[in-house]
């Protein structure tokens, strides 16, 4: 409870039941606040963003619990701590300090003043002056929370209990998928809250055909549950509710009311003056768009409903007036020229063969002037060659404007003359009528919405280390302002109609510079790809750009000889990429899942390039997507023959080995294949060496075709124990997977083919993919009883063996029913120098129980690389099994980068065996019963 400050003063620092459990709510939620700070990025994207969200919404969960304690914790710990505000002076209890709650010490759970710490309680009623008076001059406003660093200020003002905050409830009937309005609120709003996960879309859950939990009779016949999220402008809660079998959702909405803004500092919202469209526009800097909507009489249709109006900058406005008049590209140039002067202009129409519709009358949505007029800067739009006038054309000259006559119908030329071309069609291209947008809440990425004009507006949201980025056809949201008659945003170009007939295909057949990359486009029967709905964005190269490529490439890609899909697909990416999303740089995934990097230089007048090659036109609009120009051409790896790419990647000893083996021209030649590639530290090692030195080339082109397997695999492909073919005859590639953290089995750390790990992967070729190993990969032709018959330094090993019942084990065939082991052979040096007397020793090598027991401790039934060892730590311990059941050994690398396998360090790594592993170690591992 609240005391008065003599109360406080003289009550002994006993705390009560509820106050140990405040504390202890409070304790609990320090130490999870400080573990999550502390936890490490890695985990995030081991463990996936989920377990992250339910933690985040866990801290949530305690978030009521620590305001509504927090208050009362101040003076307990205050007086627990020896810390605090300034001493207070011994006056008299004023009357306001007597009023105690009912209930004397013991009721805890009585409403406290919400002044104490204003920074998240604000009273529901009072204004700012009323809470500032509720503090005395004697105590801190903030109480001891002040003093604890940040330990509540990380929650926000619970601001949607304040004015002009209104409520919009709608219910969907999940069973059916319907979705109606309950109820809309404006005002003030007074809900309670139940935070306990995020819920972003709102779209209907499926339900259980057949019997389960949530079907009539079920686990979860009837129930209700509630979940809350918040950002700084929405607050929304989704409750569902299941009664019967009956699935029910309801979404309540807190907002900001028309009108009605967040302001640091203020409960609720506050209101702001609301002015209409065309006074909204000027005050904006976007006059002139104001007086277009006037020229255009269309003040009064803006007031009949409300709608969302995006209005352009004035110098938006001018260079798209100058763009018209320089470059002569569009169907006709509006008389928009009396706006920036005093002396009015008449229109002029020039003749485009883009156009294929013509105005409607002023009662009806106006038609759209299908124009190539500019969407970005002065030079982002499709250029068109002037059309030659055929024969059965000819122009004629009124006076005002020079204009086209050709076997149209009359209807067709009467809607041509000057005085049908009014503002409106441009003007309503900017105006969305009866939706009032709110695109920092409500608009999802990629979201098309129909303009009064009838012509599609994209939406796109970008995030960035900067903050969130809006665009509109790829126009950079600038400005926002609610209107009597709706809602105003300011854009930095004008947004010309983009039909639905300008898709990307009709852009590249109609564009007399990509006329490479249409024919680049049919070769590969790619077109119909451009047709598609979209989102997609391309970034085309110019043909001023083919001609400065490679002339025999440029032969090979037209003649369809070259990898033309890869070549195409590398320049496509599925999502809607405007340059105003690049602020400093900008990764987005191609249709192959590379990344593109797009840039703008700041130190280069904002230079935008991808992947180092600078943009020429941009951002041009179509119906399915948007346009770049690229001033080179970007050949991506997946594209360029084998051979190339080993240079591009400096692997030159590897090519050179190739070409004095006459393979280059075979391995251009293939197609669906993956190459293993030893790194240039593996080339120069003895092994390699003598592997691939000499003078008989068939025995190298052999070394060489085993590093090819004859299947495109990249490396989240390969999976543990998979087998390949590879291009030497008879010869399979064994991959494995290692992980070293133990409950993480899906984290791969270390991927192996005859256990050469795998160091840089998934290099794309034409045709092939590659895979950088760090060691030559040799065929295995023995299996692991070979290995032991072949070296004098394993005879004590052999000869247990061969006492033993796993002589035959240990010589067969790998197969389905026989998988590949992991062999632990000590030396005779390790074996004459361990605790086996040699008594014992003999002993062990006449009598089969005792050969089998000793083979077993050195025997996994599972192949075990060195490279699949990692280092161990108090955290993480690796342990691997035997074949003696119940006996495990530690696997780790110590400080010298050794491996040891129980006691045991590795002498010589992974000598594969056509049926396993063999490891040297050097010692018996745990020999201790054999003692003597």
């Amino acid at each position: 409870m609240l005391r008065t400050p003599t109360e406080r003063r003289t009550r002994s620092p006993g705390i009560t039941r509820l106050e140990r459990h405040a504390m202890l709510r409070v304790a609990c939620f320090v130490v999870l606040v400080t573990a999550a700070l502390a936890s490490e990025p890695g985990l995030t994207e081991l463990n996936g963003q989920g377990f992250w969200k339910q933690f985040e919404h866990g801290f949530r969960g305690l978030e009521h619990a620590a305001l509504s304690q927090a208050t009362r914790l101040e003076h307990i710990l205050r007086e627990a701590m020896h810390i605090g505000g300034r001493p207070k002076p011994d006056v008299p209890a004023t009357a306001k300090d007597d009023k105690v709650p009912q209930g004397g010490d013991d009721d805890d759970e009585a409403p406290f003043s919400a002044g104490l710490i204003p920074t998240f309680v604000v009273p529901e009623t009072s204004s700012e002056e009323d809470a500032d008076d509720e503090h005395t001059d004697d105590e801190s406003p903030f109480g001891i929370a002040s003093q604890l660093p940040n330990l509540f200020s990380m929650f926000p003002t619970v601001w949607w209990k304040g004015p002009n905050v209104c409520e919009t409830r709608e219910e969907f009937d999940e069973n059916d998928n319907l979705k109606k309005p309950v109820e809309k609120k404006d005002g003030e709003s007074e809900s309670s809250t139940s935070s306990s996960s995020s819920e972003e879309e709102h779209g209907a859950v499926g339900v259980p055909a057949g019997p389960g939990p949530l079907a009539p009779g079920g686990l979860f016949d009837n129930f209700h549950f509630s979940s809350c999220s918040q950002t700084p402008t929405k607050y929304q809660c989704v409750t569902r509710s299941v009664n019967h079998g009956v699935q029910k959702k309801m979404v309540t909405t807190y907002k900001c009311c028309h009108g009605a803004k967040r302001m640091a500092g203020k409960p609720g919202c506050v209101m702001t003056e609301l002015l209409p469209m065309g006074e909204a526009a000027r005050d904006m800097d976007s006059g002139l768009f104001a007086k277009m909507i006037s020229s255009a009489g269309l003040d009064e249709q803006f007031h009949k409903g409300r709608g969302t109006l995006f209005v352009p900058t004035d110098d938006a406005v001018r260079d798209f007036l100058d763009s018209i008049s320089d470059q002569n590209r569009v169907r006709r140039a509006l008389g928009y020229q009396h706006l920036m002067g005093p002396a009015p202009l008449s229109p002029v129409v020039v003749g485009d063969e883009e156009s294929e519709s013509s105005p409607a009358a002023p009662a009806a949505p106006v038609a759209l002037p299908v124009a190539a007029a500019p969407q970005g800067d002065a030079d982002d739009t499709v250029e068109e060659q002037a059309p030659t006038p055929k024969p059965s054309e000819k122009t004629v000259a009124d006076g005002r404007s020079g204009r086209r006559e050709d076997d149209l119908g009359a209807g067709q030329a009467a809607s041509r003359d000057p005085e049908d071309l009014t503002d409106s069609t441009l003007v309503l291209a900017h105006y969305v009528e009866n939706k009032l947008l709110d695109i920092e809440d409500d608009a999802r990425n990629d979201e098309k919405i129909v303009s009064r004009a009838g012509s599609a507006l994209r939406v796109n949201v970008f995030p960035g280390f900067m903050g969130r980025t809006y665009t509109v056809n790829c126009a950079r949201v600038l400005k926002e302002r609610p209107t009597q008659d709706g809602q105003v945003y300011q854009v930095d170009r004008v947004l010309t109609p983009v039909p639905a007939e300008r898709t990307l295909a009709a852009l590249l057949e109609k564009d007399p510079r990509l006329t490479t990359m249409r024919q680049l486009m049919r070769v590969a029967d790619m077109m119909d790809l451009l047709r598609e709905e979209g989102p997609l964005t391309a970034f085309f190269p110019t043909d001023e750009a083919f001609k400065r490529m490679d002339p025999a490439f440029r032969t090979e890609l037209l003649k369809g000889e070259a990898c033309v899909s890869s070549f195409i697909r590398n320049l496509l990416t599925k999502h809607t990429v405007c340059t105003a999303a690049a602020r400093l740089r900008l990764q987005m995934p191609n249709l192959d899942g590379d990344y593109l990097l797009l840039e703008r230089m700041a130190s280069d007048d904002g230079k935008l390039t991808l992947d180092n090659v600078e943009l020429g036109a941009h951002d041009i609009m179509a119906s399915n997507g948007v346009l770049h120009l690229l001033n080179e051409v970007i050949v991506p790896d997946s594209a360029r023959p084998i051979k190339d790419v080993l240079r591009s990647r400096n692997l030159t000893r590897w090519y050179d080995l190739l070409e004095k083996a006459d393979l280059l021209a075979e391995l251009d030649a293939a197609k669906n294949v993956t190459l293993f590639v030893p790194t240039e530290a593996a080339l120069k090692t003895p092994e390699a060496e003598l592997l691939l030195s000499g003078d008989d080339k068939e025995a190298i082109r052999n070394h060489l075709r085993y590093h090819i397997a004859e299947q495109m695999l990249e490396a989240d492909e390969l999976t543990h124990g998979q087998s390949l073919k590879s291009k030497q005859a008879d010869k399979d590639l064994r991959v494995y997977l290692f992980s070293s953290i133990p409950f993480l089995n899906g984290a791969v750390t270390s991927a192996t083919v005859q256990c050469g790990r795998l160091e840089s992967v998934d290099t794309r070729a034409c045709g092939a993919v590659l895979h950088e190993v760090d060691r030559v990969l040799a065929a295995p032709d023995q299996t692991a009883w070979d290995v032991l018959q072949q070296r004098d330094d394993l005879t004590h090993m052999r000869d247990i063996v061969e006492a033993s019942s796993f002589k035959e084990y240990l010589g067969r065939g790998s197969s389905g029913e026989h998988p590949p082991f992991t062999l632990l052979a000590p030396t005779n040096h390790a074996i004459e120098n361990s605790r086996l007397s040699p008594g014992r020793l003999q002993e062990i090598k006449a009598k089969k129980e005792d050969a089998d027991a000793f083979v077993k401790r050195h025997i996994l039934p599972t192949p075990l690389c060195c490279s699949g060892v990692g280092a161990s730590s108090w955290l993480f311990t690796n342990r691997v099994k035997t074949l003696n059941e119940g006996l495990t050994y530690k696997i780790r690398k110590d400080s010298r980068n050794r491996v040891r396998i129980g006691d045991a360090v590795v002498q010589q790594c992974d000598k594969m065996a056509s049926n396993g592993i063999v490891h040297i170690v050097d010692q018996v591992i745990d020999g201790r019963e054999f003692d003597v």
